[in-house]
């Protein structure tokens, strides 16, 4: 049985993210490409992909890539493609992002 949820706009209320200088806990390279490959599986077509790959600079990105597929990335982006209305060459021009 699928599940439904509702979203509901307050335009009343304000989001402040609070962006650090340096963390009170440790943060590796690994985790941040890890969560880098696991969004972009799960949102990207390849391509972008690819180029995020290209993005992982401090470490090789096959390790961290073969855990995220592990981790079920594969299912969790049919499941993204399929509910959908519009894909990312979609979103990317709308908001004219280049990448």
């Amino acid at each position: 049985m699928a599940v439904r949820f509702r979203c509901h706009a307050l335009p009343d209320v304000k989001i402040i993210h609070l962006f650090r200088k340096t963390h009170p806990y440790e943060v590796s390279y690994d985790e941040v490409y890890y969560n880098l490959l696991r969004m972009a599986y799960s949102h990207f077509n390849t391509h972008r992909i690819q180029k995020c790959k290209k993005l992982m600079i401090h470490v090789k990105a096959n390790p961290i890539e073969s855990q995220v597929l592990l981790d079920g990335v594969k299912k969790q982006r049919r499941a993204y493609f399929q509910k959908r209305k519009y894909d990312d060459d979609w979103y990317f021009a709308k908001f004219n992002i280049v990448f």
